[in-house]
């Protein structure tokens, strides 16, 4: 695809537990929040993170509401998110794979927590010797690391969804010298 090498489906975003949490007490609108356990990496290292959707009302099957006329039936492809940094120079977004399972991502009344791996290296490289912002030259192995600097982790859906999106966060990419 136009010469880059894309990293379609990390393991790590697409094949995240569902954890539900239930309690008759959760109230208020449909909420979603991003957690991280840090703000600030070195690029190349993978932050550990929640995405936390509360749910206060009836389950929601995200599945039948991204196919609401079963166009994927039988094999409805379940919604997908990602987590990705992006900033005024680079967006790291890096596609989705088809996941079609035949179990449906239902949002459960109360706190869902969807653990998933936030990436600061680059999503895709450029093979053709014709770089871009968003994909630079690829190394001998892996992909580049991200440049230092300041980012927004954001939440994407491979699908639409009925959620909020949730506050983007601010990330801060330091050179290795720089870390405390």
């Amino acid at each position: 695809m136009r010469g880059l090498l894309q990293l379609i489906g990390i393991s790590t975003l697409s094949s995240v537990a569902l954890i539900s949490c239930d309690s008759s007490s959760v109230r208020g609108p449909l909420r979603t929040e991003l957690q991280l356990s840090s703000r600030v990496a070195v690029p190349g290292q993978q932050i550990k993170g929640t995405f936390v959707i509360i749910n206060p009302s009836n389950p929601i099957n995200l599945t039948e509401v991204a196919h609401p006329f079963g166009e994927q039936a039988p094999d409805h492809c379940r919604p997908d998110f990602q987590v990705y940094l992006t900033n005024g120079a680079v967006d790291n977004e890096s596609g989705f794979a088809m996941n079609c399972l035949g179990e449906p991502f239902v949002i459960a009344h109360g706190t869902t927590r969807l653990p998933f791996t936030l990436r600061t290296d680059y999503s895709g490289c450029s093979t053709t010797g014709t770089p871009t912002p968003d994909s630079p030259m690829c190394p001998a192995s892996g992909f580049p690391p991200l440049p230092p600097g300041s980012y927004k982790a954001i939440v994407v859906w491979s699908d639409v969804v009925p959620l909020p999106s949730p506050k983007p966060l601010a990330i801060e990419l330091l050179m290795a010298r720089d870390r405390v």
